[in-house]
């Protein structure tokens, strides 16, 4: 709004018009969000997955390398140890503790192929194409 020389509103000048506003932006994957939304309130129901916390020097480590670098160890680390269709070690590939991916995939139910098909009724025995818990590639 222009002001006047007293520094106060000019409560009479025009204003630019403003872009009308859109309706309810497109939910792309409404069922997916719907799955993932259930998925998540189960886990709550979980005393194992809900006793998964990250720890200070955890939380300072995600500060330090940023969330961005997180992201591409989560998409490292269940390509390497999660998305083979055969995994030798599977039910023990995720440590209990270390790296903050270990500890959301504990929570979240996406430390191994048993845990997936129970939590997120992803079936084993097939390899990843694209990962179906981070949806990228």
């Amino acid at each position: 709004m222009p002001f006047s020389r007293n520094h106060q509103p000019d409560l009479w000048a025009e204003t630019p018009a403003q872009p009308p506003i859109p309706a309810e932006p497109p939910v792309l994957f409404e069922d997916e969000a719907e799955r993932i939304t259930e998925r998540l309130l189960a886990l709550t129901h979980s005393r194992f997955r809900m006793g998964w916390h990250l720890k200070a020097q955890q939380v300072r480590y995600i500060h330090e390398k940023g969330i961005e670098t997180i992201a591409r160890h989560a998409e490292e680390l269940i390509a390497s140890r999660l998305a083979p269709a055969a995994i030798p070690n599977d039910g023990s590939q995720t440590p209990m503790k270390g790296h903050p991916v270990f500890i959301a995939q504990h929570a979240t139910g996406t430390c191994c192929r048993s845990c997936l098909k129970k939590w997120h009724r992803i079936e084993p025995g097939k390899a990843f194409v694209n990962l179906p818990i981070l949806g990228t590639t």
